[in-house]
Parts: C-alpha cells; sequence; structure tokens
C-alpha cells in the first residue's frame, strides 16, 4: 500500500476522524492487517501503537521492555530524549515494572520501541480519546517534537472532531482507503425457524 505512504509523506502528526469506537477499531485492525503483511514493499518501516497490541512483559522494568532487544540502551536512551523532560528522563517510570506501568506509561513503552526500531511511520489507535484536556494537549506537543526532531510521521486515529477541527490541514475527516467488512446477512429461514419452535 504504498499509495498510503505517499498520502502521509511528511514527517508530521496527521489526524484521522473515526465516527466511534467501534469504527476506530475496525480501522485500525483494517490498516495492520493491510499494511503489516505488505511491510517489505514499502520504503519506510511501519509502527502500529494500541491498547489491543500492547506486548509489555510484566516481570521486565519499563526500561527493559523498551530497549528489550537493544544492545545500545544508554546511547540509545540519550538520542530519543526530546526535551528535558520526557518519560526517558524519568527514572521513576523507567525503573515500574511491566505490571504497574499505567495505561500511559504502556503506550509511551511501545513508542519508544518503535523509534528505536527506526519505525518511520507510526499508526496509533485512537489512545487519546477520553483523556484530560492537558494530557491530549502534552501528548500532542510530544509528538510534534517527535516528528520534526526525528524525522517521524504519525497517524493518530480520534473520534475527538475538536482536534479534526484544530488541525485543518493534516486532518482527515474520511477514512483513507478504508473498506469495512460487510456486516454478515441474518438468516431469516432461521429466525423463521426459530420463531415456530
Amino acid at each position: 500500500m504504498l499509495e498510503f505512504q505517499h498520502l502521509f509523506d511528511q514527517a508530521t502528526l496527521y489526524f484521522i476522524y473515526t465516527p466511534d469506537q467501534e469504527t476506530a477499531t475496525a480501522t485500525f485492525q483494517y490498516y495492520f492487517d493491510r499494511l503489516h503483511d505488505e511491510q517489505n514493499k514499502t520504503t519506510h518501516p511501519l509502527g502500529f501503537i494500541s491498547q489491543e497490541l500492547d506486548l509489555v512483559l510484566p516481570y521486565l522494568s519499563a526500561r527493559d521492555n523498551i530497549f528489550w532487544e537493544d544492545s545500545f540502551k544508554n546511547e540509545h536512551q540519550q538520542k530519543f530524549r526530546i526535551r528535558p523532560y520526557d518519560p526517558l528522563t524519568d527514572e521513576r517510570f523507567l525503573s515500574t515494572m511491566g505490571r504497574d506501568l499505567t495505561r500511559q506509561q504502556r503506550f509511551y513503552v511501545q513508542l519508544y520501541r518503535n523509534l528505536i526500531a527506526r519505525r518511520k511511520l507510526l499508526i496509533m489507535d485512537n489512545l487519546l480519546d477520553g483523556e484530560s484536556v492537558a494530557h491530549i494537549r502534552e501528548s500532542l506537543t510530544l509528538f510534534r517534537e517527535m516528528t520534526q526532531q526525528l524525522g517521524v510521521t504519525m497517524v493518530l486515529l480520534t473520534t475527538n472532531r475538536e482536534l479534526i477541527d484544530g488541525n485543518p490541514a493534516t486532518s482527515f475527516r474520511t477514512i483513507p482507503f478504508y473498506q469495512p467488512k460487510p456486516k454478515p446477512l441474518t438468516n431469516p429461514i432461521g429466525t423463521l425457524k426459530k420463531a415456530s419452535e
């Protein structure tokens, strides 16, 4: 799906509006299925960040979950620090065991793991929906700094219309390339049989 990458060809933060949670989940799954299978054909390695695909090992610290296959832990920890305070500078966060991480901290584990793996196009589910305004603002600031400083592209699914309205240049009100699976037909004959029994 090279056309997907051509659509999201700038190192910036994009938003895709999904009207509800069910559509957001189905869209993320659709992109994962289509793009993950075609990853070898793409020019930029893809990363997927989702509450559903959250692979945090409970018996490892956040640091070891982030850098678990990285032999250059200290060097990469310095490289991916974006600003004076971010999760990679928080020793309390880094030493927290996987089983004790909050939802937000688990997201950061996935985010940094993808960055260290040099993924250049990150597709994120609607993980900011339902968060406080302060947390959304803080997250968007961090995402924008990452896109500028690390040259990554981030695509965020959201049911939050305010995010779409507030970012018209990088927002999609319809879901690009999405083809929902047809809903199964109901069996009227089976329904009639049940009613007559």
